[in-house]
């Protein structure tokens, strides 16, 4: 019997590799994922950068992809795959998610991937408003007041103004 099994292995090895016969079908779907500024919890600004990751089980791989604001994916086309990509989130300030799907050389389409990022394009208001007992205390030192860059409400640390470390000029 072993002889009949080594025939009917050499047969099918021979089968693949005849000159115009279908190479076997790709059924499996491919894996991605979208990241928004490389995963920063927070923007300041609707203008962001997707890094888009992919693969697939075929050799070919993942040859397009789509991204929209939208989990419909309303009015997105499927394009080119890249790496990056420049993105426009939508407009008002609050959580944004952006979601991408990939399709490999045989149109197997993958998961919906997404990510999510809070969008604070809002200033806070001027330090009278926030702090009068800070305004208070800056008049009397004499000194001016900037705004702390590094404060943000989504991170919950810093304050949004900062006495600067120098005296008002007189």
């Amino acid at each position: 019997m072993a002889r009949y099994s080594f025939l009917l292995a050499l047969a099918t090895i021979a089968a693949c590799s005849i000159p115009g016969a279908a190479p076997p079908s790709d059924t499996m779907p491919p894996t991605g994922t979208v990241l928004i500024n490389n995963d920063d919890s927070y923007t300041v600004s609707t203008s962001v950068t997707l890094a888009l990751s992919a693969a697939d089980d075929d050799p070919v791989g993942v040859t397009q992809m789509r991204v929209s604001n939208t989990a419909d994916f309303t009015g997105a086309g499927w394009q080119s795959f890249a790496a990056s990509l420049a993105w426009t989130l939508t407009d008002g300030d609050g959580p944004k998610t952006v979601y991408a799907a990939f399709r490999d050389a045989a149109g197997n389409p993958s998961e919906v991937s997404s990510d999510s990022i809070a969008l604070d394009t809002t200033l806070p208001g001027p330090p009278d408003r926030d702090n009068p007992r800070l305004v208070a205390a800056v008049l009397a030192a004499g000194r001016g007041v900037h705004r702390n860059h590094r404060a943000h409400p989504f991170r919950g640390f810093g304050q949004p103004y900062a006495l600067d470390p120098f005296p008002l000029p007189e």
